[in-house]
């Protein structure tokens, strides 16, 4: 949904169109392209074709189009000016379309031209890095906060994306302590209340078998009723928690969207 709501921002920011549909200049510009003598020349054709299509309103239907071509230019052979610009346009492109090594491949081309310190660059790190990189996002995250308080509400955008597993282990140890008890605090009263009513029977059941000395039912009948009863609400507390709770979700995610377009607003991001 972040991505969605960042392509529409960035479509907001594309004032400059051709007038000629893209696919017929595509065309013309490889035909140039086979014209061409050497790499230098058919870097320049094929950076004149980029930048056509990175100021195009079809630019999100032919992104696969575009990021391929943008594997066959040669950088080295450009004016450092169009190769920045293009750079970041790659980039760019590549995050709105969930293609996250591109970007942040795309990304460090940029970078290693330019050393760009705008907070729209840190902005676009960020949002690159906090899908694969959490520490280098954090170092971005640090950089937009020193500039603007309102960029302290990424950081638990960032939080939220990473690190699902460890963050349900307090739910599991509760639920191996008290079963059930991961489930209440993680919202699911029901679910909770019904896992610990279980076990109690359970734990209940095993114990008047022992006192029977009906240890051969306690070896089987107990040991599938605990693996069954037991072991299945730790299994289920781990898998909701990595959900939350489906009102605090909805709430959370209202909540992020609305800073995201704020943000976007106050430091847009958009082609070049």
């Amino acid at each position: 949904m972040q991505r969605f709501i960042i392509a529409v921002c960035i479509s907001l920011c594309c004032i400059d169109v051709y007038s000629q549909p893209w696919p017929e200049f595509a065309e013309q510009m490889e035909w140039r392209f086979a014209q061409c003598p050497d790499a230098a020349c058919r870097s320049y054709v094929l950076a004149e074709k980029l930048d056509s299509a990175f100021c195009s309103p079809e630019l999100m239907r032919y992104a696969d189009d575009v990021l391929r071509d943008m594997q066959r230019i040669h950088l080295e052979a450009l004016p450092n000016v169009q190769s920045e610009r293009l750079t970041w346009n790659a980039a760019l492109l590549a995050y709105t379309n969930g293609r996250f090594k591109d970007a942040s491949r795309w990304w460090k081309e940029y970078d290693l031209q330019t050393r760009d310190t705008s907070t729209q660059a840190y902005f676009l790190h960020f949002l690159i890095d906090v899908e694969q990189d959490s520490a280098s996002a954090l170092q971005q995250l640090a950089h937009l906060v020193q500039r603007d308080s309102a960029f302290v509400v990424l950081g638990d955008l960032a939080h939220a994306r990473w690190d699902r597993d460890a963050r349900s282990w307090p739910y599991v140890l509760a639920a191996a302590l008290l079963p059930g008890a991961g489930l209440v605090a993680e919202g699911y009263v029901a679910k909770g209340l019904t896992a610990f009513v279980l076990n109690s029977g359970v734990a209940l059941a095993i114990v008047a078998l022992l006192r029977a000395n009906l240890y051969f039912n306690v070896a089987t009948w107990g040991f599938m009723l605990v693996q069954k009863f037991y072991l299945g609400q730790l299994n289920l507390t781990q898998l909701l928690a990595n959900k939350a709770h489906p009102k605090r979700l909805q709430k959370d995610k209202a909540r992020y969207d609305q800073h995201l377009q704020m943000l976007l607003q106050h430091y847009p991001i958009a082609f070049r």
